[in-house]
């Protein structure tokens, strides 16, 4: 009794993990995320494919030393999270062309500097363009709060 009480519950354990995508009640990822393509702005170091084995890279990627491309992926974090207080909140079209508003800076438009302090330092960034997808801005650099 007990073998084919096991049999029957092995057997319905693997038809169901079988038949599951097919029937569609499997758990689907969520629409919300945004996959995003691989950024050109990235060190070298974060662009490693993740089959080669552990610390191994090919001769064309050894040419920085690990610490630089420490120091380089922190430097990029600590931009993108300084730049992420760089909030869009309104966009104008004027007869000279579009204007934004940003929270905490003010009204910007093509040609302004901007600059944003984080853990201790300003970051600045030039408005490269507005347009009505929102602002594109190029780093200037960072520098001490004055």
């Amino acid at each position: 009794m007990n073998k084919s009480i096991l049999i029957l519950f092995l057997l319905i354990f693997t038809m169901s993990t079988l038949l599951c995508p097919l029937c569609g009640s499997a758990q689907q990822p969520s629409g919300n995320k945004k996959i995003l393509p691989p950024s050109s702005d990235l060190p070298v170091g974060m662009l490693r494919d993740p089959f080669w084995p552990v610390g191994w890279q090919p001769p064309e990627f050894q040419a920085g030393s690990e610490s630089d491309s420490t120091r380089d992926i922190g430097e990029l974090m600590k931009w993108r999270e300084a730049s992420k207080q760089i909030v869009v909140t309104a966009l104008s079209n004027t007869k000279n062309g579009f204007v934004a508003i940003l929270k905490n800076i003010g009204v910007v438009c093509q040609g302004d500097a901007i600059s944003v302090d984080y853990n201790g330092l300003t970051y600045k960034w030039k408005v490269t363009n507005v347009t009505q997808e929102g602002v594109n801005i190029e780093k200037i650099g960072v520098f001490p709060i004055k």
